[in-house]
């Protein structure tokens, strides 16, 4: 296809897609369950690297300044793009905006892009509508204001595009393949482990690798991989520290999905207008596939959506309370996510069959397709916001877990029992002084939460920390001390940060040589 032509049909996909984002244009927020969430996490984020804390690992400002761990475990990378926009705008409510309609338009074009490697244009453009205009995408957009999902959902379809690139043009697939990887791992591992098989069994079956092109694959998977390490090894290594798992991983439980409300099939006390469905246009596609004569990549698409179906469902729950990486994907309607991308695909197959009646089919499929979804991006799905929680989270799942119930009551910044005489000589976000004047032993408490990386130094000598209600704690003699108290990457999180830098400097290698990777 003549890259003009390409551009066009681009241009079209861009314009077709601008109705989904009507509720992005208008001036305020629109109503979501976590979008205020986010917004006040941006601006969390925002001061933190305007505090030079790179990466961002605690809130500034959360519970009167205590320094809760927000960024120890959750994903980074779809707050950094929104720096992009806070930065210059001071806008968190703008920036959530921007990259979401950006991640939804880039998720789109990389779609098509995908597509064009073994369909039409007017296939690859059903495809892209299609996993654009689904009912889940707009869950996760509208009603849930999902912002890691929704910007991991844009590099799924290009995590594919690479491994057909690394097939047809090999030239800088490599570092196509591991931006794509880093880009999903890095903006919500979860997402990454749902497709993470899928994308396996695509690569082998569909791709088809020979030896040079897996073993490239591997070498981008690793890189990728690496780049992830400065949230990815915090995250798995120093949650044990954290409530998490004890805060979340039955959650489950209170998500699973209705066939009736899946399928849009009328029944007594069932919302047939939620987003949590696979979508008509998008039903009517699989049972048309399933009439159809199939081959290998049709089968792969309809056990995919077959297994995405019935992990949705509660007769699934025996797999959720006994296969533990199950328990980490929490909501067993994430699944949809890989439904969407499947019947896309069936979509982009039922229109090349069609042969005669390509343009007229596409045609068709795509107005069924935005005109079904009109109700999720025409108005608000919400009718009120989610007000965020003291700590912005639903579940206090980043309490310590040497916290408890008096840990975030109000009390002095620093405090002495027996009371002593305090003269603070400095606070900042991260780093705490002061003298103290005490004339017998007491216990001084610094209230920041305590998390691996804070330093407790008294008259500049670095002091073992005990903690008092989760809080900085340590005994002192009586006499009189200068207190310095301030927070740093652990040992493990400057390991990862250093295997980061390691990684973007492999990557960049392989963009100003993009002859190493045939060296594979």
């Amino acid at each position: 296809m003549p890259r003009g032509k390409q551009l066009i049909t681009i241009l079209i996909l861009f314009l077709l897609i601008l109705p989904a984002l009507k509720l992005m244009f208008q001036k305020d927020l629109f109503p979501s369950q976590d979008g205020l969430y986010h917004t006040a996490r941006i601006k969390e984020f925002d001061t933190d690297i305007k505090n030079f804390q790179i990466p961002p690992r605690l809130a500034p400002n959360l519970e009167n300044q205590i320094g809760y761990p927000l960024f120890i475990v959750n994903y980074q990378l779809p707050y950094y793009f929104a720096e992009i926009f806070t930065l210059p705008t001071n806008n968190p409510e703008f920036a959530f905006k921007a990259v979401m309609s950006a991640s939804l338009i880039l998720s789109a074009i990389f779609a098509f892009l995908l597509f064009r490697n073994f369909a039409s244009e007017a296939a690859s453009l059903v495809g892209a509508i299609f996993f654009t205009y689904l009912p889940y995408r707009f869950a996760n957009l509208y009603d849930r204001g999902s912002f890691g999902e929704s910007v991991a959902l844009m590099f799924v379809p290009l995590v594919l595009l690479a491994f057909h690139k690394l097939k047809g043009s090999p030239k800088y697939s490599i570092p196509l393949l591991t931006i794509a990887l880093f880009g999903l791992i890095a903006s919500h591992t979860v997402i990454f482990m749902v497709f993470a098989p899928f994308f396996i069994f695509y690569f082998l079956l569909i791709v088809k690798p020979d030896l040079k092109i897996f073993k490239k694959t591997v070498v981008a998977s690793i890189l990728a991989i690496i780049l992830s390490s400065f949230q990815l090894i915090p995250s798995v290594f120093e949650k044990k520290y954290l409530v998490f798992d004890s805060a979340l991983t039955n959650l489950y439980n209170g998500h699973f999905l209705n066939l009736y409300q899946l399928l849009r099939i009328p029944h007594s006390d069932l919302n047939l207008g939620t987003p949590f469905q696979i979508g008509l246009t998008a039903s009517l596609v699989i049972i048309i596939s399933l009439i159809l004569k199939k081959n290998l990549r049709e089968i792969l698409m309809l056990l995919t959506i077959a297994l995405s179906l019935f992990l949705t469902l509660p007769i699934s729950k025996f797999l959720w309370q006994n296969l533990p990486l199950l328990n980490f994907i929490l909501y067993p309607w994430r699944f949809l996510s890989l439904i969407a991308l499947s019947s896309s695909f069936l979509a982009v197959y039922l229109v090349d069959s069609s042969k005669k009646y390509t343009r007229e089919l596409a045609a068709i499929l795509i107005i069924l397709t935005i005109f079904a979804s009109r109700h999720y991006f025409l108005k608000p799905i919400q009718l009120r916001p989610n007000p965020p929680t003291a700590n912005l989270t639903t579940s206090n799942e980043f309490d310590t877990i040497w916290s408890n119930w008096q840990t975030f009551m109000p009390r002095p910044l620093i405090s002495t029992n027996p009371d002593s005489n305090i003269v603070l000589s400095g606070q900042k976000p991260f780093d705490v002084t002061a003298k103290v004047t005490n004339t017998q032993k007491s216990q001084i408490i610094i209230r920041k939460l305590y998390f691996p990386g804070w330093i407790l130094k008294i008259n500049g000598q670095q002091r073992k920390i005990d903690t008092k209600d989760g809080l900085i704690s340590t005994p002192l003699d009586p006499g009189s001390w200068q207190i310095e108290a301030y927070f740093t990457e652990s040992r493990l999180r400057f390991t990862s940060d250093l295997l980061t830098l390691l990684g973007f400097l492999f990557l960049a290698a392989f963009i100003i040589k993009p002859n190493l990777a045939e060296k594979i």
